[in-house]
């Protein structure tokens, strides 16, 4: 087989399986525009790459289209963390603060992330934080994983999100930081659709 014929070969199959993805990230945003909001239980599992240490926590996830979300804790009871438009507020281990995604630039990251991801927005989410995407089918599930085109170190390397095929509901999602720390995230008995008050986004440290 020539060089030319084995070329020719690895463009079509690059163009097939760009075409492929297309189809899945098509398929992922039109159904995600059928979801308005979301409450679900949600597991949050950290591995430490220093130490293989595993930390484990869960709570009451709520998102309301295009840009509130708030993760409340259980466990450990009064954390949270709370995005509405601009504004976040992040509470753990007794402290508040809050930002300006505007005009924090790890913050503003990590907010877009996650809104795009929960409402499978993902050619906005590679375009805001400088990424490349790959999707696939598995099972009942489409996959897609984000990979990152700069480093950070602050950042994330990899990115990876299930969504259900039968609606477009995320299910679980993977970062992984350029440290080597990995955050798996993984939602359950979740409810489309359903009115969420506002004041389970609020921002405010009281």
């Amino acid at each position: 087989m020539t060089r030319k014929i084995i070329t020719l070969i690895a463009a079509l199959f690059a163009t097939a399986v760009f075409a492929n993805d297309n189809a899945i990230l098509t398929k992922i945003k039109t159904a995600n525009t059928q979801i308005k909001s979301i409450e679900s239980a949600f597991k949050e599992t950290k591995v430490l790459k220093v130490n293989g240490k595993k930390v484990e926590k869960s709570g009451t996830f709520y998102f309301v289209a295009p840009s509130k979300l708030a993760m409340h804790y259980s466990e450990p009871a009064g954390e949270k963390v709370v995005i509405n438009g601009n504004e976040m507020l992040v509470s753990s281990k007794g402290k508040k603060r809050t930002f300006n995604t505007e005009k924090n630039s790890r913050m503003h990251s990590l907010a877009t992330i996650l809104l795009c991801a929960i409402h499978g927005e993902i050619e906005q989410l590679c375009e805001a934080v400088s990424a490349t995407s790959a999707a696939t089918e598995k099972g009942d599930s489409y996959v897609v994983t984000v990979n990152a085109t700069k480093k950070s170190s602050k950042g994330y390397s990899k990115i990876e999100i299930t969504y259900a095929k039968a609606d477009g509901l995320i299910r679980q999602m993977v970062m992984t930081e350029n440290s080597g720390d990995i955050t798996t995230y993984t939602l359950s008995g979740a409810v489309k659709n359903k009115a969420i008050a506002d004041s389970q986004f609020s921002t405010a440290k009281k």
